[in-house]
């Protein structure tokens, strides 16, 4: 390929109530592997706990997004 990974997200534990998100990187030359989990154990929300449950499913659907950048690989038998 012609591009090499560029550092990744952050590592993170988000963990609540209502479940726990983890998120690990590894990287290698080429390769970028993202490992995220999700925990939500089974059970009821009151009517009372529903926004702040909502913004935990906000948080795992939109806001824990995988981000990471790009770099042109060198190539040495490119003239400049």
């Amino acid at each position: 390929g012609h591009w090499l990974p560029r550092g990744t997200g952050a590592t993170f534990n988000y963990a609540t109530k209502y479940g726990n998100v983890r998120r690990r990187y590894s990287q290698s030359e080429s390769t970028i592997v993202v490992e995220t989990h999700l925990e939500m154990p089974a059970r009821d929300i009151s009517v009372d706990e529903k926004e702040q449950f909502n913004r935990f499913i906000d948080y795992v659907a939109t806001d824990s997004m995988i981000r990471f950048g790009l770099i042109p690989k060198s190539r040495p038998d490119t003239p400049l």
